[in-house]
This record gives C-alpha cells, structure tokens and sequence, in this order.
C-alpha cells in the first residue's frame, strides 16, 4: 500500500512539475505576444507618420506643378508678346 501511496504520490510530484513548466512557457508566450503587440503598435504609428509625410509631399508636388504650369503659360504670352513686338518693329523700319 505504502509503494502505491509513494507510486501515486511521485505521479503527482511529475504532473504539478510538469504543470508548473506549462504555466513558465503560457507566461513567456504571454510576454512574447505582449512584444509582439508593442511592435505592431509601433509599426502602425510608423506607417501613419509615412503616410501623412507621403501626403503632405503629394500636396507640394501638385502645387509645384500647378506653378510650372503657371509660368508655362506666362512664357507663352511673352512669348507671344515679344513676337509681336519684333513684328511690329520690323514693320516700323521698313
């Protein structure tokens, strides 16, 4: 009776060491998903100042644009306005 007391009480012995390594690895899987977690807020918040820096270079590159196209046309109507002055000259010599 006393080896199967001892028997049973040795199996016990093995389960709670057994369950204590289970609940040591459930804690570092806890603190690894917790690592994981701050890493992926952080990786959001990354992506979000990319993204609002993508945005605000877009916004200045239209407006970059809308003023080449601006001074596009002005070179064209001076241009235009030097080629009728030169005209106009021309016509005066003769």
């Amino acid at each position: 009776m006393e080896d199967t007391l001892k028997q049973i009480l040795d199996k016990l012995n093995s389960i709670e060491t057994e369950i204590n390594g289970i609940k040591t690895e459930i804690n570092d899987l806890k603190q690894g998903q917790q690592k994981i977690d701050e890493k992926l807020t952080e990786t959001y918040e990354q992506v979000v100042r990319n993204t609002e820096s993508i945005e605000a270079g877009n916004i200045k590159l239209s407006k970059i644009s809308n003023s080449i196209d601006y001074l596009k046309y002005k070179e064209s109507q001076h241009e235009e306005e030097l080629f009728t002055i030169k005209k106009n000259f021309i016509e005066v010599i003769k």
